[in-house]
């Protein structure tokens, strides 16, 4: 990596992460004893273009679920020209940075939401999460006294109580974050004729 005198470098705990896999190795999570050393490696990180290793920071669920939110603004910002960066759960665009509860102040050359929908005489079509017709989409509502924030959630919990799953019901009830209901739904034991017929009522 080209680092100078790197065993000065102070490595406070190293691991393996990850289930064994014979076909690649796993990766290995480095805690560094000083900010200084830390950021010394990640500088260093760009030696390695080219090779089979990647750095990369480790953060927080709730952190890699806003960061991949954000990360179409980056790119979306850096194609028309501005200056971009993740900076944790945050982006950074021309020095300030937003949160994931502040795209709408977002210039339209780089708000998700802009180009999320295209629309012909017959046909409109959507994707991604920032579109109104998403399930992933904010809508609050209240069906038979229960509070969603989306309709994934709402689908989620009504498949995953009309399969009869024990706790998952009131764990997508729980979360309000859209990709961990679609996940605990999807840990629900399938039966799509209970489903279709329940959709049919």
């Amino acid at each position: 990596m080209g680092i100078h005198e790197p065993q000065q470098v102070v490595i406070e705990a190293s691991h393996r992460i990850g289930t064994v896999n014979k076909s690649r190795p796993r990766p290995i999570m480095i805690q560094f004893l000083l900010k200084s050393d830390r950021q010394r490696v990640w500088e260093a990180g760009r030696n390695l273009k080219g090779t089979n290793i990647t750095p990369n920071e480790d953060f927080p669920d709730g952190y890699n679920v806003s960061r991949s939110q954000l990360l179409p603004v980056m790119k979306a910002a850096k194609a028309a020209g501005m200056k971009a960066a993740l900076v944790q759960d945050k982006v950074k665009l021309e020095g300030r940075l937003y949160g994931t509860d502040e795209l709408e102040h977002l210039t339209d050359n780089c708000n998700p939401a802009t180009g999320c929908v295209k629309e012909t005489e017959q046909t409109v079509c959507y994707f991604g999460r920032y579109s109104p017709l998403s399930n992933f989409f904010p809508c609050t509502f209240t069906s038979l006294g229960i509070t969603y924030n989306c309709t994934e959630q709402y689908i989620q919990q009504k498949k995953a109580e009309c399969m009869g799953a024990d706790r998952q019901p009131q764990r997508i009830l729980l979360t309000s974050e859209r990709t961990a209901q679609k996940r605990t739904g999807g840990s629900v034991a399938d039966n799509p004729q209970i489903w279709y017929d329940w959709l049919g009522k």
